[in-house]
């Protein structure tokens, strides 16, 4: 019993040691290297178009054009949804440089935001160091990797006060990022929630009719267009880096002729796997400890396009899953060390470390009675 308490003072001090020394370490990454600020690049441009001439937000020679004003070097296509465009034009009345570090602090303020309502779930600082390096690689790149954390802690949230209708709001929202969203929804089916199912109709049908008074009728050809330009760019090789089953795949065995079949089978597999949960929930909001967290660790895990920023949510689940199960908190430091020393391997095959993030679903999934849910 001493023994114990001995292990637990001393793992007291050094979680919260050991987090702000990674902490210090990535923040002067980020200082060292927001001079590349790459994926911003698109950002910047695809705000001066959505601002100065909406209809041709997804031509590739305009975007070429405006990223080359800024000295872009490398292109980087924009093929997000137009809305996402008009939020970020009042950013391109400022210089480039200016508009990044003002992107920056608007981040940092959607992080804070973000945890706030999450203050009672925190149980050392495992789950945070879970989601540092997503976090850090997001701001030197110039993601919205915080914005979607934000949407689905609300949306987390408003389940849990019952608020459904708003939760689905809320996840419509977060169709900008439709690839990480659509998954999601799935659940939502399943379990046959109809008012978040409706609440995310609403939200997503906005975002639908405000991308067709932005870019016109031909939205859906040139919105096509440029999803192709990027398919194409990012390649076997370049999958590697995304820590999902397509980065996994791709690192493991790359060049494969049929790796986009096996990422369809392998994704469904995992989808039927955690969807079955979900078909039983009566509604119960204690179970969304259990059931929201694994469906968002499915759902990005199936991502096709989905970078490490993306792993930023992971912040959620490794939260709730300390909160119900502290020993978890070991697991979590693992993932943190592995995804830490991929950032620095040649090469970042963040598709490596793939099934350790599968390893916290099954860890929500195992360690709970999700199994044991009533038939309903």
């Amino acid at each position: 019993m001493r023994q114990a308490k001995d292990g637990a003072e001393v793992a007291r001090v050094l979680e919260p040691a050991a987090f702000w020394l990674i902490a210090l370490v990535f923040c002067g990454v980020v200082f060292l290297q927001s001079w590349g600020m790459t994926d911003f690049k698109s950002y910047y441009a695809a705000g001066k178009l959505a601002r100065l001439d909406a209809h041709a937000l997804y031509s590739i020679p305009a975007q070429a054009q405006e990223q080359a004003a800024i000295q872009s070097g490398r292109f980087f296509p924009w093929a997000h949804l137009p809305p996402e465009a008009a939020l970020l034009s009042p950013f391109t009345l400022a210089s480039f440089k200016t508009a990044f570090d003002l992107w920056q602090a608007v981040n940092l303020l959607l992080l804070m935001v973000a945890l706030y309502p999450l203050k009672s779930y925190f149980r050392g600082y495992s789950a945070a160091a879970l989601a540092l390096t997503p976090v850090a690689i997001g701001l030197c790149v110039g993601q919205d990797h915080i914005l979607m954390l934000l949407i689905f802690v609300l949306t987390f949230l408003s389940l849990k006060s019952g608020k459904e209708f708003r939760a689905g709001g809320m996840l419509g929202i977060g169709l900008l990022r439709y690839e990480i969203a659509l998954p999601f929804l799935l659940f939502f089916l399943v379990a046959r929630r109809w008012r978040v199912l409706a609440g995310a109709a609403v939200s997503g049908s906005l975002l639908i009719l405000a991308s067709f008074a932005m870019v016109g009728r031909d939205f859906p050809r040139q919105y096509f267009g440029i999803c192709k330009l990027l398919s194409e760019s990012h390649n076997s090789r370049s999958a590697a880096n995304m820590p999902t089953v397509r980065g996994l795949l791709a690192a493991v065995v790359p060049l494969n002729a049929h790796q986009f079949a096996a990422v369809a089978v392998l994704s469904l597999a995992l989808l039927i796997w955690g969807l079955r949960p979900w078909s039983r929930w009566n509604g119960n909001p204690a179970d969304l400890d259990t059931l929201f967290p694994m469906a968002l660790v499915i759902s990005l895990l199936v991502d096709y396009q989905g970078y490490i920023y993306n792993m930023t949510s992971l912040l959620l689940p490794g939260l709730l899953l300390v909160r119900r199960h502290p020993r978890a908190s070991g697991y979590l430091w693992v993932c943190a060390a592995a995804t830490l020393a991929t950032t620095f391997a040649p090469r970042q095959p963040f598709g490596l470390i793939t099934p350790l993030f599968l390893g916290i679903a099954i860890w929500i999934k195992q360690g709970s009675s999700l199994g044991r849910l009533p038939e309903v």
